[in-house]
């Protein structure tokens, strides 16, 4: 999975150490997810990933997924954990979840 697929980070993946945590919409459901883009982990909501709750396995997930618009992501309220680009992550002390 690449970054260019899925285009709106919100944090790196303390699970695996080695992927962004990104946007991902479910195609067939239109669920959201914040997905790791490596090891897949998932998490229901970016609150449940900020408040450092067990992530779900990526079994929980049906299909395939894509990288949402940022008006989907604004619509549902997740706009602002998305990073602009990779200073914006810096400047925030970037996080791990």
């Amino acid at each position: 999975m690449s970054l260019t697929r899925f285009s709106y980070k919100v944090g790196w993946c303390k699970n695996c150490n080695q992927g962004w945590l990104v946007v991902a919409k479910e195609i067939a459901s239109a669920k959201f997810w914040i997905m790791c883009d490596e090891c897949f982990t998932l998490y229901d909501t970016p609150k449940e990933m900020t408040d450092g709750i067990c992530p779900q396995q990526p079994y929980k997930m049906d299909g395939r997924c894509e990288s949402p618009s940022m008006g989907e992501i604004t619509a549902i309220g997740w706009d602002s954990y998305v990073f602009k680009d990779i200073k914006e992550w810096e400047l925030r002390g970037s996080p791990t979840y």
